[in-house]
């Protein structure tokens, strides 16, 4: 009782004070997890370019980066907000992109060294992000998520009165003609196509599927890698493979799960009448499915990486529930992974919520 109590107390403690993180054990967490100086060198000469997709799962990813930065005193690109404003995860206003003078640096004592890490939401921009992040020294990565799925996630996530009122009581109404439920402005939506405005598709071109066609070659070309929500570990194994992490360093503990359910009962005709609404979404996700499903087919023994990584997260998720009656996980040396150890501070990081890990690298500026 003693041992998951010191657990559940260290999970408490570093959610309510993410600001006050006692520096000891900052520095003792650092001190088993910091990469090798080899490693760090190439990373500070290199960005990590994360477009946050909402509902994607991308928040998760953005502990697994805000972890790993932060352990790393790697250098952030944050957004030039205070602490509580409306949207102050977000670069620029509603629908903007990139911006330098609208960026500030997690580190003050390298305010010009360049940022390595970019996990806030912003709408892509290829043209204002390359003048940032130069593709000769940058990696672009997204996440993205089949979109019926996504539709639903993000209605019961994000409740728009209008639009959850009458797509629970009537589907079939709302899918006739959503556009009289939905905001004029539709940066403002997460029910219409909210993946491809993400990713920069411009709102007058959501339903025009030569504008999209030729969008997604950009995309291809300018993506280093798109994971899939669906393929979530898969993908964590592929990116731990791109960018020669540790599977240490993908450990997660999910976030931001929808608050509500509702059970959906799409006929053949709702389900039409949603991919037509959703048509940008869809195009976007069925180019990148396919693209990811063959480059899984092709990448040697990562299905069997990935089994030992569920295995991981099994045990990580009971050891921070407080289950496995003691003060340390360890995880043994295997074909994928160095020995390493998981304490309550561990549990305590990965369960802090995105806005808390961002209040925490805005206040040790």
């Amino acid at each position: 009782m003693r041992r998951n109590a010191r657990i559940i107390l260290a999970l408490l403690l570093a959610s309510t004070l993410a600001l006050v993180v006692p520096v000891y054990y900052q520095g003792l967490w650092r001190l088993f997890v910091r990469v090798s100086d080899d490693d760090l060198s190439q990373l500070r000469q290199r960005s990590l370019v994360f477009i946050k997709v909402h509902k994607t799962g991308s928040s998760t990813i953005a502990n697994i980066l805000q972890r790993y930065g932060h352990r790393n005193e790697l250098n952030f690109a944050l957004p030039n907000k205070t602490v509580g404003e409306i949207r102050y995860n977000y670069f620029g206003g509603i629908g903007g992109t990139l911006d330098r003078s609208k960026m500030i640096p997690s580190k003050r004592s390298h305010p010009n060294s360049g940022f390595n890490i970019l996990f806030n939401h912003v709408i892509y921009n290829w043209t204002a992000f390359v003048e940032i992040f130069p593709p000769n020294n940058s990696s672009y990565v997204t996440m993205i998520r089949e979109p019926v799925s996504h539709f639903e996630s993000s209605l019961l996530y994000f409740v728009h009165d209008n639009i959850f009122n009458v797509a629970t009581e009537n589907t079939t109404a709302y899918l006739e003609n959503p556009a009289a439920y939905e905001p004029k402005d539709a940066y403002i939506s997460f029910t219409n196509n909210r993946q491809a405005l993400d990713l920069g598709i411009p709102p007058r071109q959501l339903r025009n599927a030569k504008y999209v066609e030729t969008y997604i070659k950009v995309l291809d070309k300018t993506m280093d890698l798109v994971m899939i929500t669906e393929y979530f570990d898969e993908s964590l194994i592929m990116l731990k493979r791109k960018f020669s992490l540790q599977l240490r360093d993908i450990i997660y503990i999910h976030k931001n799960k929808k608050y509500q359910s509702f059970d959906f009962k799409f006929s053949s005709h709702d389900l039409a009448l949603l991919r037509e609404w959703l048509l940008a979404d869809d195009m976007i996700y069925q180019h990148f499915h396919l693209k990811f499903y063959l480059a899984l087919k092709n990448e040697p023994l990562i299905m069997e990486e990935t089994v030992h990584f569920k295995q991981v997260l099994e045990k990580t998720w009971r050891f921070c529930e407080g289950t496995e009656h003691t003060n340390r996980l360890l995880i043994k040396e295997s074909q994928w992974n160095t020995r390493f150890e998981l304490t309550a501070l561990d549990c305590a990081y990965m369960n802090l919520s995105e806005l808390d890990f961002l209040n925490k690298l805005l206040h040790d500026r």
